[in-house]
């Protein structure tokens, strides 16, 4: 079905790049019906124009003159003018956003569902092989062999449309359609959004988990490189295994599902995969490998180039190539990058250490695998403050994170990775990283989030909250958002909005423990002295880390409870024989002790260790009581000028 977009007296069909006023042909050059569909499917967002130039002018050395000529052109055919914009508003020094309302239209309201058999030239398919593709059904484990000539099946009442459809591909030559998919229905409407969901493992206690998982993950990331489309991130999708995928769609809040299984059997590794609707669960593509389904890198590709397909989705040539690209063709080390991947997901102690072995095992047989280095850049920045002192674990990650761009400087995870990195260094050039990731990645949910941290870390918290509301979008279920906006409302001293976001954050995860670490937090800024610290206590055994402890610490001091403060002080100076204990945690207990000269001392220490909260040191109301110091002021200076 194509789509159309109806906008004021205008249609615009973007597949054909042709645009209608009132009926009538309007004659416009081809770059500025790009521009026009680009902001069509992206209407209602702020779309900067290095991320625009990309998109029209890919691999492409371009000047901002070309686009505002084009935009001058599409602004001419619509018929108004930049200081009184009824569709394209102009945001000064930025870029533009699509303004004006818009209707999405289709001309083919039918769903035509066409299943394969060898000798129907209309709706049958066959092979190379000479083997017919097996037909996915909605119950999964069912399989059908389509081994003898058989009636097409439609599902739909418009008998017109087929016979129509039939002809046109017999006079068209009576060729037989040889691709590798087994069922085709055109969307009702656009799709905007996909979860991926885990792949089912028919034996989960053996390596086929780590497969299913590492092959979901490396599928959000292709399909993530598409701007127009919103793809749940694998944090979010990883909780719905073994779920009912239509339930999980409808929880996800997406159009759409890819549901699949993976079985490995020897050398052999089998799967099954549909995607469906949500709306009324009807299934847009199924595809079956059950023979010998080895190669995984085509395997990778037939998928991604089969979901696009079927979402009707228009790619730009820099998303196709991004999307398409396989980073290596080592099968060993693409398999040891999926068991890294596996374990830096699991968030746990040995994961990550698990995870920069693997990573590592990866770059040992493919030193050129420009992903692995990316996903080595993360799991050390992730190991920073937890498993290995800052200093050393972001040496480490930031090598890693070079090294990728060097090999691909088109890589939305490599420049993420690295501003991630640049952020915990306290080097304003995270700033750049964190643009470029995102203007070849726009719904990276990583390279967004972390942009947020940077910028509340700066105080531009209407930025970071802007950037974490669209995280939000992305990601519906993730608290993690809701509670860095609790982090945003308490660096601007809006304690009461504060609070109010962290009983919404909890709403979505009542028991996560970070997100009752920041009500404590809330509540204390409000001086609830008594339930910061009933709260804390209890989120103590769910999350016995430093940071949480250096938190109840200060709420002891606060309270008055000085002995409860130095033996939170004397826990913290225990933990640090066994793993990295940030100075800073201390530091928030002295400073609400009154004693600064042991809270500046364990500052500085922070700061030589790059420990990454000092980098709230400009913007943290824990740390009032000591700015009017002329150490905090010395301090400050050293800290965002470190390279």
């Amino acid at each position: 079905m194509a789509i159309f977009y109806e906008f004021g007296q205008f249609r615009f069909a973007p597949q054909r790049r042709s645009l209608l006023r009132s009926g009538e042909a309007v004659t416009v050059q081809p770059k500025a019906l790009e521009l026009l569909a680009v902001l069509l499917e992206r209407r209602g967002q702020e779309l900067e124009k290095d991320v625009l130039i990309d998109l029209l002018w890919p691999n492409q050395a371009v000047e901002e003159s070309n686009l505002t000529v084009t935009m001058s052109v599409l602004r001419k055919a619509l018929g108004e003018r930049a200081q009184s914009p009824e569709f394209i508003l102009t945001l000064p020094g930025r870029g533009y956003r699509f303004v004006g309302d818009v209707r999405e239209v289709g001309d083919e309201p039918e769903t035509l569902v066409i299943q394969q058999s060898r000798v129907s030239i209309v709706v049958e398919e066959e092979e190379d092989d000479g083997k017919v593709e097996r037909l996915g059904d909605s119950e999964m484990g069912r399989k059908e062999h389509l081994l003898t000539p058989s009636p097409p099946r439609f599902v739909t009442p418009s008998r017109l449309a087929i016979a129509t459809l039939s002809l046109v591909l017999l006079t068209g030559g009576g060729y037989w359609w040889r691709t590798r998919q087994s069922a085709i229905s055109a969307p009702q409407s656009a799709i905007k959004t996909l979860a991926v969901l885990p792949f089912k493992t028919l034996n989960p206690a053996t390596q086929e988990n780590i497969l299913g998982v590492g092959l979901t993950d490396v599928m959000i990331t292709r399909l993530s490189n598409v701007g127009s489309l919103a793809v749940r991130p694998t944090n979010s999708v990883l909780r719905f295994t073994d779920q009912d995928p239509l339930q999980a769609g409808r929880d996800l809040r997406v159009d759409t599902v890819l549901d699949g299984s993976v079985q490995q059997i020897g050398d052999r590794v089998r799967v099954t995969m549909r995607l469906l609707r949500v709306s009324d669960g009807q299934p847009l593509w199924a595809y079956q490998c059950d023979e010998l389904c080895n190669d995984v890198f085509k395997l990778q590709d037939t998928i991604s180039e089969q979901v696009t397909g079927k979402l009707a989705l228009q790619l730009t040539g820099a998303e196709r190539q991004r999307m398409t690209r396989r980073y290596t063709d080592n099968l060993a080390a693409y398999q040891a990058y999926l068991r890294g991947r596996y374990h830096t997901l699991q968030f746990t102690p040995e994961g990550n250490r698990q995870a920069i072995a693997e990573l590592n095992e990866a770059l040992r047989l493919d030193p050129n695998y420009a992903l692995a280095y990316a996903g080595l850049a993360d799991a050390y920045t992730g190991a920073s403050e937890w498993l290995l002192a800052p200093r050393e674990a972001l040496g480490q990650a930031r090598a890693a994170a070079e090294k990728a761009l060097a090999l691909d400087d088109t890589l939305a995870e490599a420049h993420s990775a690295l501003g991630h990195v640049m952020l915990h260094q306290f080097n304003p050039a995270a700033d750049a990283e964190f643009q470029r990731a995102l203007a070849l990645s726009p719904n990276s949910v990583a390279a967004r989030f972390f942009y947020s941290e940077y910028l509340a870390f700066t105080k531009n918290t209407d930025k970071a909250a802007a950037n974490l509301r669209q995280v939000q979008q992305l990601d519906p279920l993730s608290p993690t958002a809701g509670a860095f906006l609790v982090w945003c409302g308490l660096i601007d001293r809006h304690n009461d909005e504060a609070l109010h976001e962290a009983n919404k954050t909890l709403e979505l995860e009542p028991n996560n423990p970070f997100s009752r670490l920041m009500l404590a937090m809330a509540q204390s800024a409000l001086g609830k002295r008594a339930e910061a610290i009933a709260e804390l206590e209890k989120v103590k055994p769910m999350m016995p880390t430093s940071q949480l402890m250096g938190t109840l610490g200060r709420e002891y001091a606060l309270a008055g409870r000085r002995n409860d403060a130095l033996k939170v002080i004397a826990e913290l100076n225990q933990m640090a024989k066994q793993q990295y204990v940030s100075p800073f945690d201390s530091a928030l207990i002295y400073a609400a002790l009154g004693d600064k000269d042991q809270a500046f001392a364990h500052l500085e220490k922070a700061r030589e260790d790059q420990s990454e909260w000092l980098g709230l040191l400009g913007v943290d109301a824990r740390l009032d009581s000591l700015r009017s110091d002329a150490r905090f002021a010395d301090l400050m200076r050293r800290v965002w000028l470190a390279q």
